[in-house]
């Protein structure tokens, strides 16, 4: 994989988090729950739209194995290291509970991107645009996290230290909010120090209020999985499900 220096020695914030840090610890695992939830029903060359594409990871590996790929994300230089990263890649800059499109096989949307958008109407509309997005059959694959994911793991502190980088992260779970705030401090060395920090947000949904979601928009064959059920051990997967659905 390339560095974040070979893709773009200008790029900072969690755009650089992500392709530096994290991608690897996620995504990985994520391959082994594809293989059970997703390439099975989803043949190439099926679209797929790649929503919360983030730094392109999973569009990357994707299109590697013959599907077509679009990615959407809000983030500019999320999208910025994405074009770097998978060359080529369509990119939509774009809110995920307020997009356009049409024409998918599928949808997926992971690394609990879903729990990003801090209110039910908010996620309401990303299935309902999602709904619209997909073909008739056509599946949408996606993770969120759950109340044990934010009691067991938000609480926790963690820091990477290099010659040229340093990572702390910072978590806390307002459970009367049901809101778990994670502050991120990077430094990078590119001739002297630089810092950056950053603050993300993430709510806490029910099984149920994603389920009864799905069904308002209009999704069928609804199913909840258990991270650690479909390939995705250790901490990341904690109070993680992936949800499958389809459309008529």
């Amino acid at each position: 994989m390339r560095t974040p220096s070979e893709i773009d020695a200008d790029y900072d914030g969690l755009a650089w988090c992500y392709e530096r840090w994290w991608g690897d610890r996620f995504h990985p695992p994520l391959q082994r729950v594809l293989e059970t939830l997703f390439y099975p029903r989803v043949r190439p060359p099926a679209r797929v739209l790649d929503l919360c594409c983030g730094t392109g990871y999973l569009s990357r590996v994707l299109r590697a194995r013959g599907y077509g790929v679009v990615g959407l994300d809000r983030s500019f230089d999320m999208l910025r290291v994405a074009r770097h990263v998978v060359p080529g890649l369509p990119v939509v800059c774009g809110d995920a509970s307020r997009f356009g499109a049409a024409g998918f096989d599928a949808v997926v949307c992971t690394f609990d991107s879903v729990n990003h958008l801090t209110s039910l109407p908010a996620v309401e509309g990303l299935l309902q645009c999602v709904r619209r997005a997909l073909c008739s059959g056509g599946l949408f694959l996606f993770d969120i996290n759950t109340p044990p994911a934010f009691a067991f793991e938000w609480g926790k502190s963690s820091a990477v230290v290099t010659e040229d980088a340093a990572l702390f992260v910072r978590g806390r779970y307002d459970a009367v909010e049901r809101l778990g705030h994670t502050d991120i401090t990077t430094f990078r060395r590119r001739g002297r120090w630089h810092r950056h920090d950053h603050h993300v947000t993430q709510r806490c949904y029910e099984l149920a209020e994603i389920h009864a979601g799905l069904q308002r928009a209009g999704f069928r064959d609804i199913a909840a999985h258990p991270a650690d059920a479909v390939g995705m051990a250790g901490d990341i997967g904690v109070g993680r499900v992936f949800f499958t659905a389809t459309v008529s």
